[in-house]
């Protein structure tokens, strides 16, 4: 499972999505069979969290995962010579989106980074590979 751009923490050695609105944090189980949401804790419990960008190369660019439609995936492409070749379209100003078949993904990867003031977790990759296979999940 691909599990998109956004901020997460480790909590007791488990990965959760992470809602911060003023001093309460709640996270949010990404395996609800095994683990539970964490709704009401105070800011300070929580000890690292990190912000996540999916990255994928096709067609020899490099474009921002933005969600999977079908047997397609949705991509954010910057503008560049890539709009023309992932035939993208210009959904705001400025904004590109492309929507191109899974089978053309040659790499997928997560890059992450720390997230306001908080700790980056300890022994923590900065930058993950992904299964591409996990697109068709």
């Amino acid at each position: 499972m691909i599990l998109g751009n956004t901020v997460y923490t480790i909590w007791k050695g488990i990965r959760y999505r992470l809602y911060l609105e003023g001093e309460c944090a709640d996270l949010y189980s990404i395996d609800k069979e095994r683990y539970k949401d964490i709704i009401g804790l105070k800011r300070d419990e929580i000890e690292n969290a990190f912000r996540t960008i999916v990255w994928v190369n096709a067609r020899g660019c490099k474009a921002i995962y933005a969600g999977k439609k079908g047997s397609k995936i949705k991509l954010n492409v910057k503008p560049s010579d890539d709009v023309i070749t992932l035939n993208a379209v210009e959904i705001d100003r400025g904004v590109f989106e492309a929507e191109i078949p899974i089978s053309e993904v040659e790499q997928i990867w997560e890059e992450r980074n720390p997230y306001l003031n908080f700790q980056y977790p300890n022994n923590f990759d900065r930058i993950q590979s992904l299964n591409i296979d996990d697109l068709n999940a």
